[in-house]
């Protein structure tokens, strides 16, 4: 299995927990606020991944899609902006902003549901 040279992988290399733990401590610093971030979003980005899959399937594209890019480019990306860089939030104010994004996002699609106008939708 020659002709891959310096790729600086073995194969069946392994880390053990001391190096990782060493790894995370010099490198990582403050990236696991970001990842509990993204953790906090997972129940919205679900709620959207369903809400958003129902509306599709219903027949009703065109609210999901308004929702989307309405939130990216008037909550998501200013936001995450803002937080990373004027605030010094860095990867956790993007995932922050992102986060706000999702909810915001599934409690409009869900608004939507609930309120039947998708059944009245022509396709």
């Amino acid at each position: 299995m020659g002709g891959r040279r310096g790729s600086g992988v073995r194969r069946g290399a392994r880390i053990s927990p001391r190096a990782l733990y060493e790894f995370v401590r010099r490198r990582g610093r403050g990236h696991w606020r970001a990842l509990a971030v993204v953790g906090l979003g997972q129940p919205a980005q679900a709620a959207i991944f369903a809400l958003g899959g129902a509306l599709r399937g219903a027949g009703d594209t065109r609210y999901p899609l308004i929702v989307s890019l309405v939130n990216w480019f008037l909550i998501r990306l200013p936001l995450a902006y803002v937080l990373a860089f004027p605030m010094g939030m860095g990867l956790t104010g993007i995932w922050f902003g992102v986060t706000v994004d999702y909810f915001v996002r599934a409690l409009l699609l869900a608004l939507r549901f609930r309120s039947g106008a998708w059944a009245r939708v022509r396709v």
